[in-house]
């Protein structure tokens, strides 16, 4: 979903409570020492967190401020940050980098419900806010 497409479905049914665009785009990121890995990157609202109803495990999901701010933040999910990092409470705060941009792992996530592979999160997937991915020039699915 598109900011246009969130824009007009809010328009159009009253009683929304949370909604959130996607844009989706795979890439590597490297971790330092030559470690690279492939990624699926989400940008996403704040409110994704609520859309998908999603458990956060540690540290935190990026909010507004970060959102505005276009700050370089991202959460991973538990697998994922458990195949770089060794546990969730050790990918937070850790640095990774995108296209050479450093984003800083604010928090590792779960899904609560058990989705059967008919999920746009796969195991190695990183949320980053929306805003980031429309300002950038990293192309996108």
């Amino acid at each position: 979903m598109t900011h246009e497409d969130e824009r007009a479905v809010n328009a159009e049914v009253p009683g929304i409570l949370a909604s959130s665009p996607m844009l989706e785009t795979h890439d590597r990121i490297s971790m330092g020492g030559g470690i690279i890995k492939d990624a699926l990157l989400l940008g996403v609202s704040p409110q994704y967190k609520d859309v998908r109803n999603l458990a956060i495990l540690a540290g935190r999901f990026f909010d507004d401020q970060d959102a505005v701010q276009h700050a370089k933040v991202g959460v991973l999910v538990e697998t994922f940050a458990k195949s770089l990092f060794g546990s969730d409470n050790e990918a937070v705060g850790k640095t990774v980098t995108i296209k050479g941009i450093p984003f800083t792992i604010v928090g590792v996530f779960k899904e609560r419900v058990e989705t059967f592979g008919q999920s746009e999160i796969s195991d190695q997937t990183m949320l980053i806010p929306i805003q980031w991915l429309v300002t950038s020039q990293v192309p996108t699915r």
